[in-house]
């Protein structure tokens, strides 16, 4: 007998499936990150299309097939919001971030890291203030998952401005220069690209 999972959980991206059919890939708060099929979710008359397009954290329920996790039911909890093109792509930054560092069993810190930093730098405005909670969360999401970027990168100026905001709690208030912010960002995207072994290309996109 197939058995029902229910779970909170963020889209990280798509792909067609068969005919009627879309597969996802969901960041979960209790399983990592999943693949669930959506049996006709390319359907016009589809109930789960339209929660499962939306930008933001969703509540799932799925089943567990022989095979394959088959979604049941979608409703969106929080959006982001999408008020302009620098919404559009910051949401695209931080699914594709979580997308390639995230791994199939349940993280714990991550989860919580990437919930505090979803309301952070989808309810700020503009490109600078996004920009600095992005870093913040990258530097964040490193420390959680491991990796020690002031092995990799000797930079005096770098150290100064990466120890500064690592030592900042994920809901405290930040201030670093505007130069730094955009130094630390071609910085973190670089170094991403060296552990990752190819960019993040929704990064490029950022000013």
């Amino acid at each position: 007998m197939d058995k029902f999972y229910k779970t909170v959980g963020i889209v990280l991206k798509k792909r067609n499936w068969r005919e009627d059919d879309l597969l996802f890939s969901i960041f979960t708060e209790n399983f990592g990150r999943v693949e669930a099929l959506a049996v006709g979710a390319r359907k016009i008359k589809s109930k789960l299309a339209g929660h499962l397009a939306a930008p933001g954290i969703i509540d799932f329920i799925f089943v567990a097939g022989r095979l394959q996790k088959r979604i049941t039911h979608a409703c969106v909890r929080c959006f982001w919001p999408m008020r302009d093109e620098i919404d559009y792509q910051f949401w695209n930054c931080f699914t594709e971030l979580l997308d390639k560092f995230s791994h199939e069993e349940k993280d714990e810190r991550l989860w919580r890291l990437a919930i505090r930093f979803f309301e952070r730098i989808a309810n700020v405005d503009g490109v600078g203030s996004k920009k600095l909670f992005l870093n913040l969360f990258i530097i964040k999401m490193l420390a959680v998952l491991g990796y020690d970027i002031l092995k990799a990168k000797k930079s005096e100026k770098l150290t100064g401005v990466f120890l500064k905001l690592s030592r900042v709690p994920a809901h405290a208030s930040v201030k670093i220069t505007s130069n730094e912010n955009d130094y630390l960002f071609q910085a973190l995207r670089k170094y991403l690209l060296f552990v990752g072994e190819r960019p993040i290309k929704s990064l490029e996109y950022i000013c």
